[in-house]
């Protein structure tokens, strides 16, 4: 095996996973990202839930082909669960923003990745939810901004490519004004 240690306690977690670090073999610290058990089962039934409740709404508020809509909710939360999309957009989110030093973006450790687990390398930063984050001097919570906005605003208008999940929680921040984006 490639991993040599990995932490039992989750150092985070999300609504279809959580985070374990680890160290692999070769020294390298990562952050392993394992979607619960049957969370594609349980998605793919609420769906159906979903798709009842969504054409009663429509049909009450609108006239127009529901299937389309739904079709196109389906295939974006369908991939809300298959890390290896989320691998991708990763990995070419990476290559977007590799030579701007305000704009962390984990590498992808593609062979120790797969549908359901995602490793990527482990980067380490102050959490919105940190003591540090909230004492941060303003003038460093504005860089902070500064870096936030700018990244948005290159996905937008630079490379035709956003990040589309606003969660605080997918960010980090670094001392040096820059963010990390996971």
């Amino acid at each position: 095996a490639l991993i040599d240690e990995i932490e039992v306690d989750a150092y985070a977690s999300a609504s279809i996973g959580q985070v374990h670090i680890a160290r692999l073999r070769d020294g390298r610290e990562v952050a392993i990202k394992i979607q619960y058990p049957h969370m594609q089962k349980t998605i793919k039934s609420d769906l159906n839930n979903l798709k009842s409740l969504m054409k009663m709404l429509f049909a009450m508020f609108m006239d127009m082909d529901f299937n389309p809509v739904f079709k196109e909710v389906k295939e974006r939360l369908l991939e809300e669960i298959n890390y290896d999309i989320e691998a991708d957009h990763l990995e070419r989110m990476y290559e977007l923003h590799a030579k701007d030093p305000k704009i962390r973006i984990p590498k992808v450790v593609r062979d120790l990745s797969s549908t359901r687990v995602l490793t990527m390398e482990f980067v380490p930063g102050i959490g919105p939810d940190d003591d540090e984050f909230l004492a941060a001097p303003q003038e460093l919570r504005d860089r902070w901004g500064v870096s936030l906005l700018e990244f948005i605003l290159k996905g937008i208008y630079r490379d035709k490519y956003l990040h589309a999940d606003p969660n605080l929680a997918n960010f980090a921040f670094q001392e040096d004004g820059g963010i990390i984006v996971y």
